[in-house]
C-alpha cells in the first residue's frame, strides 16, 4: 500500500515541477522533513498540510489525501 503522505508530496512535486528545495522555500517546510515524508519515515502534520494547502495544494488533492487516510483507517 502506498503511503498517502508520500503520495501527496510526490503528486505536488510532479504537478508543480518543484524540486524538494523549491517546495521547502514555497511552503516553509524544511527540505529534510520533505525528504523524510517522501521516504515514508515521517507523516505530514496538520500544520504542514495547512502550509501545503495555502501555497501549492489543491482542494482536490486534499480530498484525495483524506479519502486515502480514511480507507487506511477502515482496513
Amino acid at each position: 500500500m502506498t503511503n498517502p503522505h508520500s503520495k501527496l508530496l510526490k503528486n505536488i512535486l510532479q504537478q508543480g515541477e518543484y524540486t524538494q528545495e523549491e517546495l521547502a522555500l514555497k511552503t516553509g517546510i524544511d527540505q529534510p522533513t520533505i525528504s523524510r515524508v517522501l521516504n515514508g519515515k515521517r507523516a505530514l502534520t496538520i500544520q504542514s498540510i495547512g502550509k501545503l494547502l495555502s501555497s501549492c495544494m489543491s482542494f482536490a488533492q486534499l480530498k484525495e489525501f483524506f479519502t486515502e487516510i480514511a480507507a487506511e483507517v477502515k482496513s
